[in-house]
């Protein structure tokens, strides 16, 4: 995909309030194109302004996290909600991530290429 489908799609996900797909698309371009860095921190950092997270009631996420650690987080969570969802409310692949937390400076995987094995717990 290329970079301008993929801020345009972001953007777009950012207006609609889908603060996930807005993430992943902001952190593969700031990733994937050094050039643009710059401007995707600008709209990562507008998108974690507006995380839901205390309205969520989110004890394992906060504000003091540094904003690319809130946002992977985010991400994960986002991530285990959309698997949840799939294995009609097995509740497995939040906890995953909620064994995460104390790890997560240590997670790393390729954005746009999420799957299950990435966020295993680390043994």
């Amino acid at each position: 995909m290329s970079v301008n489908l993929t801020l345009r799609k972001a953007n777009e996900a950012f207006k609609k309030q889908d603060y996930f797909t807005a993430l992943l698309g902001y952190m593969n371009v700031k990733d994937a194109h050094p050039e643009l860095s710059e401007m995707a921190e600008f709209n990562l950092e507008l998108v974690i302004k507006r995380l839901p997270i205390e309205e969520q009631g989110d004890s394992h996420a906060s504000r003091d996290m540094l904003p690319d650690e809130l946002a992977l987080w985010y991400l994960l969570l986002g991530y285990a909600r959309e698997q949840c969802k799939k294995w009609k409310g097995s509740a497995e692949a939040y906890q995953e991530v909620i064994n995460l937390k104390g790890s997560l400076p240590d997670v790393s995987f390729r954005l746009g290429r999420v799957n299950k094995k990435h966020i295993k717990k680390r043994r």
